[in-house]
């Protein structure tokens, strides 16, 4: 079996199926449309000017995994507390810099 795992000084402590893992990203992203503002103002009174609006299509399976290995894209283990000391686990995501974000699709086509 192809795994993607997690490595911490040559200990296994979880992994993915990559077969699966890519299916997922394939059928969760078909297409996203980035879009990128400026924003003025703080609070309510925020205000956001859109200048840009990308979509992104054909995720790229085997970009994704480069990104991973060159730390642009991380695993994050989202586990927090509430206050009375219960933890609850929001799942493990994987995280990119926005800027980054258009590397992980073979399509890109600028809309605005």
């Amino acid at each position: 079996m192809s795994k993607l795992g997690l490595d911490f000084g040559r200990k296994e402590y979880g992994y993915w199926d990559k077969n699966t893992l890519m299916r997922s990203f394939e059928r969760k992203l078909p297409k996203i449309m980035y879009v990128k503002a400026e924003s003025r103002g703080k609070g309510s009174n925020e205000e956001f000017w859109y200048n840009e609006a990308w979509l992104l299509s054909g995720f790229s399976f085997v970009n994704f995994i480069k990104l991973l290995k060159q730390g642009i894209i991380l695993v994050d283990v989202r586990i927090g507390q509430y206050a009375n000391g219960k933890t609850h686990d929001h799942g493990t995501c994987f995280r990119v810099s926005p800027n980054k974000l258009e590397l992980c699709f073979g399509n890109r086509k600028k809309i605005v």
